[in-house]
């Protein structure tokens, strides 16, 4: 038997898995800068290697994206974490999210469903759609006492990154 959690972590596998790698530009933050071009995901490694190291957050997210799934590179969750990370603490709004997938699924790291409503709700507030249907299927298998203190953390880090 499938206990609460692990169907929600079923279906957030499977309405994210294939969602995840759409990118969501929609804000001058989210453009990806003239200076380093090879942000793409598509971009040689070298390059966007180079991007992310110089600060990048498009391609630190992209980065992030290739190790968590492996694409080109071995899976390695623990550089999908770091890499979204850095670039989900620029606020780039799909890192953010990323970050929020990984933490629900246990993609890594500990599954977490508070950092995960965290990270989706930073992520909700500036507009992805796909984040604020993840936090919302969070919200529903939450306890109120996770939702308020996912929602501390979101005050919290929005209030220290104006």
């Amino acid at each position: 038997m499938v206990g609460r959690y692990g169907t929600f972590v079923m279906v957030i596998g499977t309405v994210v898995g294939t969602l995840s790698f759409v990118p969501i530009y929609g804000s001058a933050q989210d453009s990806p800068p003239v200076s380093c071009v090879p942000a793409s995901a598509s971009a040689p490694l070298e390059a966007l290697v180079r991007c992310a190291e110089g600060g990048d957050a498009v391609a630190q997210n992209n980065l992030g994206e290739l190790y968590a799934n492996g694409l080109g590179v071995p899976v390695d969750h623990a550089e999908g974490l770091r890499w979204f990370g850095l670039s989900a603490e620029q606020g780039f709004a799909e890192a953010q999210f990323n970050l929020g997938r990984m933490y629900g699924r246990g993609d890594g790291v500990a599954a977490d469903l508070v950092y995960a409503y965290f990270w989706c709700d930073l992520a909700s507030a500036q507009g992805n759609d796909i984040a604020q249907s993840v936090k919302e299927l969070l919200g529903q298998i939450m306890t109120s006492e996770q939702i308020a203190e996912a929602q501390r953390l979101s005050r919290e880090w929005t209030a220290a990154h104006p």
